[in-house]
């Protein structure tokens, strides 16, 4: 399992870049046995699980559904009744990017991240703003998705596609798929067979590396990074038909296209193998 100390930054332009940092939330592929927001307990008849609060942390917090995802925010003091702009246009921005991914994501598939998959916002840009996917070894049928800054999260979150530019590798889409990038590693290490470690995802990563990474191996890709970052941004890709890479590369290959459509609709994709035979 990924260390406890890698932490996915989201930064303005670029795609998530996965940075190691010291004392802050655990990063996309870690687990963790407690935090200042460790879920204590399942959600029961509509009612959010409770929270584990640091002793150094308010219990200043509200719960949020939004588009049938359970949102917690933890509040600075005195902003419960005249709440920020930050905090309005964030709310704002999270409703539309999940809005965007129940409209693409199959109906299954929103329920199972609805009924598991918890997003923590919160208004303290001590490291800056960033946002990561994380669990809790103690709850491992439940994921959280951390968002942090309001004021970063503001201009994070809105959507700013400058129609195929690419900054080192990664398309300067505006995030507008930042949220379902997050369901995505959600959805691959709660749902996906054998979590992280599926070795369709694997062997997939590995050939589209040597067959369409960049050719310029100082510079690589954002989705070259390891085999999570390769499937959040697949999903991406096709459910948001973003390219990762100018000119005709990106096709979608069929054989890309059925692995993200295989995992997200839970179906066998038969004899995938032989399609990694060749280019």
């Amino acid at each position: 399992m990924r260390s406890f100390l890698l932490v996915t930054i989201c930064q303005l332009f670029l795609l998530p870049l996965a940075l190691a940092k010291t004392g802050d939330a655990p990063g996309p592929h870690s687990t963790a046995s407690n935090s200042t927001f460790a879920p204590a307990g399942q959600m029961t008849d509509g009612v959010p699980p409770p929270v584990v609060h640091d002793a150094n942390q308010s219990d200043h917090f509200e719960w949020l559904q939004i588009q049938g995802f359970w949102v917690q925010v933890r509040l600075p003091q005195g902003m419960d009744v005249n709440k920020s702009e930050h905090y309005t246009e964030t709310i704002n921005l999270l409703n539309r990017q999940l809005e965007r991914v129940k409209g693409v994501l199959p109906k299954p598939a929103i329920a199972k991240l609805q009924s598991g998959v918890f997003i923590y916002i919160v208004d303290n840009c001590t490291h800056g703003g960033y946002v990561n996917y994380y669990r809790f070894d103690d709850v491992p049928d439940q994921g959280w998705i951390g968002l942090h800054c309001f004021q970063y999260l503001r201009n994070i979150l809105a959507d700013a596609y400058h129609g195929g530019e690419t900054v080192h590798g990664s398309p300067v889409w505006g995030n507008s798929g930042l949220i379902l990038h997050e369901m995505a590693h959600a959805w691959h290490d709660l749902i996906v067979d054998d979590g992280w470690e599926n070795r369709m995802i694997k062997e997939f990563y590995q050939h589209a590396r040597h067959c369409i990474g960049n050719t310029n191996k100082n510079d690589p890709y954002y989705w070259e990074t390891d085999e999570a970052e390769f499937f959040a941004d697949f999903t991406v890709m096709y459910y948001l038909s973003h390219w990762d890479s100018p000119g005709e590369v990106w096709n979608m290959q069929f054989k890309y296209r059925r692995l993200i459509i295989s995992l997200w609709k839970e179906f066998v994709y038969q004899n995938w193998e032989s399609t990694l035979a060749s280019c």
